[in-house]
């Protein structure tokens, strides 16, 4: 028995129809907003208990194929975002859903797309503001300081702001002297959004560093620079004092002829120096001179010929580039007679001195 055109033309659409009955899964998700403007984010949500009934006829008491069907759909769905973040109000977010159709034909895929709404006015933190509430802090002397910012907020309400220096060098120890200009950038600017802030202008603070107190790097900076070398040699005329007889304070029973051989000058201490005299131990500004003291006795004779550093550490500038000479340190080493005068000039040179 031969089919009827009709009936063959109504089971062919019949079956497209079917086709067509899968369920758009774009009708059931929203997507919903989060944050303040310019920062805002996105992130979609799916009306599952509505999507499971209309789709799968879902009511909580299934049979075994249709969980099976529902675990299928499941898979064969993949969800994206264009765009998830650093949203404004008015920008528009779309939704795009492939559907694997070899896993089922109970759903489909499709594109939706929501404009973006609710985001909060943002409070702005000005390059000002950040200059207003940071300072930079130095410890030390210019030149060798270390230093570090600080954000102390006048405003209660402001929200914490992280810094780093830019162009910093990681954990290498960087030092600073006066003149020198600091840069720090923020970095918690996730943070801020999410209380509120965004950032107005570039997020930079730029700092002076100024007020440490100054060692001389040369002595010829020093303005009083006779009298530390006064201090020295009234310091040698006492160590080198002529001794008398304590029966004839007329007669000498050991004098000293003190002669100078060469001055120098280290601004700082060298690091990593194994050397623990005082002339290395002084951390600063230290003014030296090797001299050379022949001892004599009571008929004149030469007895001792020897070597010897004298001089003054710490020295530092006033506001006149002057040194207090009340904040002096001796410093001193003695050489006997088996050292040469040039093997105790490479010894301050290795030291870090240099030869006035």
């Amino acid at each position: 028995m031969k089919k009827s055109k009709f009936l063959v033309a109504a089971l062919s659409s019949a079956f497209i129809l079917g086709g067509c009955g899968a369920k758009d899964v774009t009708e059931y998700i929203s997507v919903d907003f989060d944050g303040i403007d310019t920062k805002g984010t996105a992130q979609y949500t799916v009306n599952e208990t509505k999507y499971l009934k209309e789709v799968f006829g879902f009511t909580g008491n299934d049979s075994y194929e249709t969980l099976e069907e529902i675990s299928a759909a499941e898979q064969a769905i993949d969800i994206k975002l264009d765009k998830t973040e650093n949203l404004s109000n008015g920008d528009k977010v779309k939704v795009n859903v492939v559907v694997d159709e070899d896993k089922t034909d109970k759903i489909k895929g499709g594109e939706k797309e929501f404009e973006v709404t609710g985001l909060e006015e943002p409070k702005k933190l000005t390059d000002a503001e950040l200059e207003k509430n940071t300072s930079f802090v130095a410890e030390g002397y210019s030149g060798q300081a270390t230093g570090h910012l600080t954000y102390n907020p006048n405003d209660e309400d402001l929200p914490q702001v992280h810094f780093e220096e830019v162009d910093s060098k990681g954990d290498e120890a960087k030092t600073f002297k006066n003149g020198d200009t600091v840069q720090y950038k923020v970095t918690n600017i996730d943070d801020l959004a999410d209380a509120g802030y965004i950032l107005e202008g570039k997020g930079i603070v730029e700092k002076k560093v100024e007020g440490l107190k100054v060692v001389p790097e040369k002595v010829e900076e020093i303005k009083n620079l006779k009298e530390i070398k006064r201090v020295i040699k009234e310091n040698n005329n006492r160590e080198f004092e002529d001794e008398f007889n304590i029966f004839d304070e007329n007669e000498v029973v050991k004098s000293y002829d003190v002669e100078e051989k060469q001055m120098y000058y280290r601004q700082f201490k060298p690091a990593n120096n194994n050397d623990y005299s005082s002339i290395n131990s002084a951390e600063r500004g230290s003014f030296v001179g090797i001299y050379q003291v022949k001892e004599y006795d009571e008929d004149k004779k030469l007895v001792a010929e020897n070597l010897y550093i004298r001089g003054l550490s710490n020295i530092v500038l006033d506001e006149n580039e002057n040194v207090n000479i009340t904040q002096l340190e001796e410093i001193s080493k003695d050489y006997d007679s088996s050292y040469s005068l040039q093997t105790v000039k490479s010894t301050l040179e290795g030291l870090g001195y240099s030869p006035i």
